[in-house]
């Protein structure tokens, strides 16, 4: 299908089985190549039926309030569309589960283009009113932002605001006996916690995880068992 430059969004044709049906690509929310989806949900869950080798790259065009979970089976990275910074906010749907399940074997990479705020995970919630969206502290969930059986790779990019009232790992969980990978470069995580249990950023999976920290920082994070960082 004929597509616009995504600099410069507007109405466009798509043909399917001959026929023209009118897109606006301004009300989507990501992108793989060509093909504009209509949620960041919908996207991820086209990754995953995708039967490729190759790395898939979704890209984000605008913020993004996530309400039902995704689970990455493959190789895909997530990246905010060029000059435009992006926030993922942690839906009311996702009280009780984790935002982004990560299967053995597969890599889930969430890059921004450019600097630290590039991307950023938010556990705050998004509500409309007259006055307009407003963000506010959320309940928090007995899920993870990320339960990680792989590699989950941070880079130029913030988490911040994710609050675990049960369990552990606030951010990532990495299941035990899995040998799980986190790995984070020019990454920022600040304000998160594990209310009940430990590791108020990162729950690494007992002697079978393994962390790679590189040019990271962590502010105010907390857990009330061990480690408002790392639990083990």
């Amino acid at each position: 299908p004929a597509m616009t430059s995504e600099d410069n969004p507007k109405n466009i044709q798509v043909i399917f089985s001959d026929e023209f049906s009118e897109v606006d690509i301004t009300k989507c929310e990501a992108r793989i190549g060509g093909a504009y989806y209509d949620t960041f949900e919908d996207a991820v869950n086209a990754a995953k039926a995708m039967e490729t080798e190759d790395t898939i790259v979704v890209t984000l065009l605008k913020d993004v309030e996530v309400e039902s979970a995704m689970t990455v089976s493959t190789n895909v990275t997530i990246q905010n569309r060029v000059g435009r910074d992006i926030t993922v906010y942690r839906g009311t749907g996702l009280a009780a589960t984790n935002m982004i399940t990560v299967a053995q074997g597969a890599t889930l990479k969430i890059a921004g283009v450019e600097d630290v705020d590039s991307i950023v995970l938010d556990g705050r919630t998004v509500t409309d009113s007259e006055a307009g969206k407003a963000v506010t502290e959320a309940a928090g969930s007995t899920g993870s932002i990320v339960s990680n059986s792989g590699t989950v790779e941070m880079k130029n990019m913030t988490t911040q605001y994710a609050r675990k009232t049960a369990g552990a790992g606030a951010v990532i969980l990495n299941v035990e006996s899995k040998g799980a990978v986190i790995k984070t470069d020019n990454a920022k995580f600040s304000n998160n916690s594990a209310d009940a249990d430990a590791g108020g950023v990162f729950y690494t999976g007992g002697s079978n995880g393994t962390s790679v920290l590189k040019n990271t920082t962590f502010e105010s994070n907390y857990a009330k068992k061990n480690g408002g960082v790392i639990g083990n």
